[in-house]
């Protein structure tokens, strides 16, 4: 295959940019910041390559390590009215002194209230209560209060601003994990 036209199939430019090009009969890649004379063929190019773009894009990074601890994984809520949040895994939320992960070693649920509203008592173990968190994070902009399996995952999760029909929504969500 001539160069210009495996540039034509594969795009050129940016630093990740991988050139395949035939040494006699078997495939080789011309890795970008290699010397040009430079060939490496079989499983050793593309470790090269995955390992080199792991190392400088962190989001590459961050999702392959989602992926193969199943830490990506999701459940369908059983309503379909949930809360977006509702089955998804928990981002290791920070707030002032601490943060969900530590809540979550006892192995127990988690109820977050961020409002700091939600009165402790019968059935309802509050957690958390009050504190904000101390660094946004974009999907939970608005979440007033979660319930948090032990697994880490989103049991309920609430934006309702009415204090009253929340506290009785925490509730049944409580209810429905202890029955």
């Amino acid at each position: 295959m001539r160069r210009d036209r495996a540039e034509e199939r594969i795009g050129t430019g940016g630093e990740h940019a991988v050139e395949p090009v035939v040494a006699g009969r078997r495939n080789a890649l011309l890795l970008p910041g290699r010397p040009r004379g430079h060939r490496t063929t079989g499983p050793q190019a593309l470790r090269t390559v995955l390992s080199d773009l792991i190392a400088d894009v962190p989001a590459l990074s961050r999702r392959l390590a989602e992926r193969v601890t199943a830490l990506d994984v999701a459940y369908a809520p059983s309503d379909p009215a949930a809360h977006p949040l509702t089955g998804r895994r928990a981002p290791d939320l920070r707030f002032a002194g601490h943060n969900l992960f530590t809540l979550l070693h006892p192995g127990r649920h988690v109820l977050l209230d961020l409002t700091g509203k939600t009165p402790a008592g019968p059935g309802l173990p509050v957690v958390h209560s009050g504190a904000p968190l101390a660094e946004p994070h974009p999907d939970w902009t608005g979440v007033l209060a979660a319930l948090i399996r032990p697994d880490g995952h989103v049991g309920w999760a609430s934006d309702e601003p009415d204090d009253q029909s929340r506290i009785a929504a925490a509730e049944a969500a409580v209810a429905a994990t202890h029955r």
